[in-house]
C-alpha cells in the first residue's frame, strides 16, 4: 500500500492514492481484474490526453465520443469528453457499468436517446 493510501485508510477514507497519483494511475486496469486469460500479464493504461482524444475522435467520426473508465467496483468515471458533451448524461447512462466487467471485450458502447 502506498503512503498516501495508508494515510487515507488511517483517516477512514479511500481513494487517496489515486487523488495523489492522478488520473493516469486511476485508469490503469490491473491484470488480475481482466476476465481474458491473454491479458493476465498486461497493464492497460488510459489515454494520456483523454479530453483531446475524445475531441479528436468526435471530430473524425462526426458524433460526440466520451472516454469512460467503468468497472464493477466504483461504477463509472467520465475521464474525457469533447466540447459540448453533457458529462452528467454520460455518467448517468454508464453508472451501473452496463457492458460488464468480465470477458465481454466491449470497449465501445453507443448511447443514443430513447425514442
Amino acid at each position: 500500500m502506498s503512503p498516501a493510501g495508508a494515510w487515507g485508510k488511517l483517516r477512514g477514507r479511500s481513494g487517496d492514492f489515486y487523488r495523489v497519483a492522478g488520473k493516469q494511475a486511476a485508469m490503469i486496469d490491473a491484470a488480475h481484474t481482466s476476465g481474458v486469460k491473454e491479458f493476465y500479464e498486461c497493464v492497460v493504461k488510459g489515454p494520456k490526453d483523454p479530453d483531446g482524444t475524445a475531441q479528436t475522435l468526435s471530430n473524425e467520426l462526426g458524433i460526440p465520443v466520451a472516454i469512460v473508465d467503468a468497472n464493477d467496483i466504483f461504477g463509472c468515471a467520465v475521464v474525457g469528453v469533447p466540447n459540448g458533451l453533457d458529462v452528467k448524461l454520460v455518467q448517468e447512462a454508464m453508472r451501473d457499468n452496463p457492458v460488464g466487467q468480465g470477458d465481454e471485450l466491449t470497449p465501445i458502447i453507443i448511447l443514443r436517446p430513447e425514442d
